[in-house]
C-alpha cells in the first residue's frame, strides 16, 4: 500500500512540475508574440507599398501568371482562378 500511496505521490509531482514548466513556456512565448505584435503596430504607418521588403510586382506578376489552373482551392477558399483574375 505504501508504495502506491508514493507512486502517486511521486506522479502528482512530476505532473504538477511539467504543468508549470510548460505554463511558463508558453507564458513566455506569448509574451514574446504580443511584444513582437505591439511593436510593429507601434511603427505601422498604414503605407503597404513601403514595407522594407524586396518584393517586386514583377516578381509577383510571375508567380501568379505561374500558377496551375483547373485545380481545387485551398484551406482558404481561393483557387488560382481568384488569384488570376482579381489581379488584372
Amino acid at each position: 500500500m505504501r508504495c502506491d500511496v508514493m507512486r502517486r505521490r511521486w506522479q502528482i509531482d512530476l505532473l504538477l512540475f511539467f504543468n508549470q514548466f510548460v505554463f511558463r513556456t508558453l507564458q513566455s512565448v506569448i509574451n514574446s508574440c504580443l511584444g513582437n505584435f505591439c511593436q510593429r503596430f507601434i511603427n505601422y504607418n498604414g503605407n503597404v507599398l513601403f514595407t522594407g521588403s524586396n518584393i517586386a510586382l514583377e516578381m509577383v506578376d510571375k508567380r501568379i501568371h505561374n500558377m496551375e489552373v483547373g485545380k481545387a482551392s485551398g484551406i482558404d477558399g481561393l483557387s488560382t482562378e481568384h488569384i488570376t483574375f482579381a489581379h488584372h
